[in-house]
């Protein structure tokens, strides 16, 4: 009888989602076509339906392409080889790897002294190259990619490719142009969307986070979406534009208090902006684990805080790394103790110098193999999830997570019920005292002030629906007696659809 009164739950949700997508959205609280849709929007826009060449329309798409290749071949011409006249293959690696390591060994590569061995950090296939800004060093790296390009067959492309100094002299920089033959740039510059400087970010670097943000806003059809589409919005899209930026620079207060403010009113009003009195449950309940009662909403602040203690961590486990031999030829030492007493440090080290509690008491020695170990892994081995998990855990635990989160009730139902149990809703007791001029008497009965616990618990009516369709002598006490009665009595079996 479960079984089939599930299918008949499940067809009916599909003949409602399919008689009209936006009903489903905005009653059903299934937003994963909503999500896709707007997700392939910019796709659906750009799709090209036809070509037209010397009055001939090319519909099919094997026939759009054929005309485009052949297009673009008469304006450019032939192609250059597409397979390199090596096989990097099990020698040096992939081409990405095959450049870091050529930049490694630039001592081995070319004969004569090298002023200070360069540095490579990659990302996908962009790459900085840190270096002194000397002749021979110039030298030496416009060769390894001029050899580069010659064994891998990937030509570097100098649009792209620019050169810029830190507190170098003028007249060197035009000796740098002229040996690299590319364009200069001076800070701050844009880098995988941050905005990188030699000095402490400003105010004006940080507004286009904040705009991002807006921005996507604009493209969620708010109205449309309940509050657990909305909270699916801000944990898998707002919460998650900064996390890059956030581990390379620690955020300022008014930056974290905005973003924190932007997330608040789109969770609980749908707009960029609200009111305290919009906000049914305080924002650090919100970004509570599930497990401890609140809704896993990221904490920026202490996200922000976990990202930097990786670099923190690689100064204690990782001595032969890119990041801890760079701040030992910049500060001369990479012991930790010693640049937490130096004021000659820069403002980003002294950044993420301030995670040295948490990384502090997070870490033990394994004393059978003198190595440092995360607490918080199972293998060791630091994560910022971990690190994360552990600054926001206040020790207490929701005895009802697994049952309300985990059920298989429609979101919105389960933080229905989650506001229910803090008594968030806004029934008639609590806009009453949110200075609201309304009847505080319940509407059902007429005979009690209508709180959550009285609407769901006290009220005859509600004790009369629970009587018939749950089970007999149900306890109206308080929201804990009712899940442990219910926890006690439920079925067993569960049902799947």
């Amino acid at each position: 009888m479960r079984s089939a009164i599930a299918k008949i739950i499940a067809m009916k949700r599909i003949k409602w989602k399919q008689r009209s997508g936006l009903n489903w959205l905005k009653f059903g609280d299934c937003n994963s076509n909503f999500f896709h849709l707007n997700a392939s929007s910019r796709r659906a826009l750009n799709n090209i339906n036809y070509v037209e060449v010397d009055g001939q329309r090319f519909h099919d798409q094997v026939d759009i392409a054929r005309e485009f290749l052949h297009f673009y071949k008469e304006a450019l011409g032939t192609p250059p080889p597409q397979h390199p006249p090596y096989d990097l293959t099990g020698k040096i690696g992939p081409a990405a790897d095959a450049l870091q390591r050529f930049i490694s060994n630039a001592n081995q590569l070319l004969t004569g002294p090298v002023i200070i061995p360069p540095k490579a950090v990659q990302f996908a296939d962009d790459t900085i190259i840190l270096m002194e800004a000397h002749p021979r060093n110039l030298a030496v790296i416009s060769l390894i990619l001029k050899y580069f390009s010659m064994i891998s067959g990937l030509a570097i492309n100098d649009h792209k490719l620019a050169v810029v100094p830190i507190s170098i002299p003028s007249s060197r920089i035009e000796t740098v142009r002229n040996l690299l033959g590319c364009i200069v740039k001076e800070f701050p510059i844009t880098y995988l969307g941050m905005s990188l400087s030699v000095k402490k970010p400003k105010r004006v670097q940080y507004l286009p986070l904040i705009q991002t943000m807006h921005e996507r806003l604009q493209g969620w059809k708010s109205k449309f979406l309940s509050l657990g589409g909305r909270l699916v919005v801000v944990k898998a899209v707002l919460a998650a534009l900064p996390l890059h930026i956030m581990q390379a620079f620690k955020m300022p207060q008014w930056l974290l208090d905005k973003m924190d403010h932007i997330c608040r009113a789109f969770l609980w009003k749908g707009t960029t902006t609200c009111l305290g009195g919009h906000c049914l449950v305080n924002w650090e309940t919100c970004c509570l684990p599930k497990r401890c009662g609140g809704l896993g909403i990221l904490h920026l602040k202490t996200q922000n805080e976990a990202l930097l203690a990786k670099w923190l961590w690689k100064l204690f486990s990782e001595s032969n790394s890119v990041w801890t031999s760079t701040i030992r030829e910049l500060y001369g030492t990479s012991d930790i103790d010693t640049l937490l007493n130096s004021n000659q440090i820069s403002y980003g080290l002294r950044d993420v110098l301030c995670t040295y509690p948490l990384v502090q008491s997070s870490i033990t020695t394994d004393d059978v193999e003198s190595s440092i170990r995360w607490k918080w892994t199972s293998d060791g081995a630091f994560s910022s999830k971990s690190a994360y998990l552990r600054s926001r855990d206040p020790g207490m635990r929701s005895p009802y997570h697994s049952l309300l989160w985990k059920g298989r009730a429609p979101l919105k139902t389960k933080i229905f019920y989650w506001l229910a149990m803090k008594n968030r809703l806004n029934t008639r007791e609590n806009m009453h005292n949110k200075g609201w001029q309304v009847i505080r008497t319940c509407p059902l009965c007429q005979s009690g002030i209508e709180t959550s616990l009285h609407l769901f618990m006290r009220c005859p009516f509600s004790l009369n629906i629970w009587d018939h369709f749950l089970l007999q002598g149900t306890p109206s006490t308080n929201h804990d007696e009712l899940w442990e009665f219910w926890l006690s009595n439920r079925p067993q079996t569960s049902i799947h659809t």
